[in-house]
């Protein structure tokens, strides 16, 4: 019994000396059936769709970046009449002095009003998950 053996050529994979890959030049590729080059008005409407977008964005977030740029601002510095959109002067006063001074008359002691939050919230979950 002999096994014939059939050349790479005739089993359609490109060998050495067979014509080069890729199109001729000057050559386009087939339009792929309903593919069409968008309009000047959807692009312009796209366009201004993603500026809103960025805008949105931008007014969203920026006021979670200035309330964490004023946490790392010194009080002296939050009060000036030039703010700035980063602090001169880093720092972990701010911080400090919340976890550990004692609540002045009509304030509120950090701490315990953080545990008192958490037990809160988890006696609400326990109490759902019932």
């Amino acid at each position: 019994m002999s096994t014939q053996v059939t050349p790479a050529t005739q089993l359609g994979t490109i060998g050495i000396d067979d014509e080069p890959r890729g199109r001729p030049r000057g050559t386009r590729p087939p339009r792929l059936e309903g593919a069409r080059r968008p309009s000047p008005r959807k692009v312009v409407t796209r366009t201004l769709l993603n500026i809103a977008a960025a805008v949105v964005f931008v007014m969203s977030v920026f006021p979670v970046y200035w309330m964490v740029n004023m946490s790392f601002t010194p009080t002296n510095e939050i009060i000036s009449r030039d703010p700035s959109f980063v602090p001169l002067d880093f720092t972990l006063e701010n911080y400090i002095t919340a976890w550990t001074r004692e609540a002045a008359p009509g304030q509120t002691d950090f701490p315990h009003a953080l545990g008192t939050t958490v037990t809160v919230t988890v006696g609400v979950l326990i109490v759902t998950l019932l």
